[in-house]
């Protein structure tokens, strides 16, 4: 079967030597003696793990034919895609050079809590996770705090999992909030929820504050405590990143 020379360009993998050995058979001419012309369009090409189309199907490739491919999620439900959508659209390959790649984990935690805390929990559960790789060189699990949000400091937990874990998107980020869970807690960190605040204007005749301590039974004509604590200046793995010129 000839495939489109475009589409065969996007997939195929950098190069293996000829006897490698693959999903069916061998790679190259040999391993199609004897098969199907059905057979050889799907064992001349080992399973590509990785892709994601834009539309956000992702999957590996378990065969290609002359008007579609065929992607099997890690699910294992297979979605055809037709080759038209492969050549015109934008095709992500996370697994092409056989390599790791960055990952982050969204998570938050309640304004107030202590940034050092985070950081300790959190790469506490990148460890506890088998497949994440060690630290080596720029690629190394960080901590990075990435936006302030309505109810709770926005953080990421940066990982670099093994090859396998990043074929498995679904199972690895299950697996890292699963830690997660477990570190925040141990390390008493709290997982906020969204929440409103109630101002009250207006109560028994007095406003504002005055009106809450009212109801407390607080003396408002005595001044609050205005001592302020300075916590100790934290390190800043975002900055040290671009700082060492780690990986984009």
């Amino acid at each position: 079967m000839i495939l489109p020379k475009t589409l065969e360009t996007r997939l195929k993998p950098p190069e293996l030597p000829p006897e490698t050995d693959l999903r069916r058979g061998r790679y190259g001419p040999a391993a199609h003696r004897g098969q199907s012309s059905a057979d050889q369009s799907a064992s001349n090409y080992p399973v590509f793990a990785g892709l994601q189309l834009d539309d956000g199907t992702a999957g590996s490739v378990a065969a290609i034919g002359p008007r579609a491919t065929t992607l099997r999620t890690t699910d294992h439900v297979d979605v055809v895609v037709p080759n038209a959508n492969l050549l015109g659209a934008k095709l992500t390959n996370w697994t092409r050079d056989r390599a790791s790649r960055r990952v982050r984990v969204p998570f938050t935690v309640a304004y107030g809590t202590d940034k050092e805390i985070v950081k300790q929990a959190a790469l506490e559960a990148a460890r506890s996770v088998p497949f994440t790789l060690p630290d080596e060189g720029d690629r190394k699990s960080q901590v990075w705090l990435t936006g302030f949000g309505d109810s709770a400091l926005e953080f990421a937990l940066i990982v670099w999992p093994s090859l396998d874990a990043v074929k498995r998107p679904g199972s690895m980020m299950a697996a890292y909030y699963w830690a997660l869970d477990d570190a925040l807690r141990k390390n008493g960190v709290e997982i906020p929820f969204p929440q409103h605040d109630l101002r009250i204007r207006g109560l028994f005749g007095r406003e504002g504050d005055a009106a809450i301590d009212a109801v407390s039974g607080r003396n408002s004509d005595v001044p609050p405590n205005s001592s302020t604590h300075v916590p100790a200046k934290s390190a800043n793995d975002a900055a040290d990143d671009i700082a060492e010129g780690g990986a984009l």
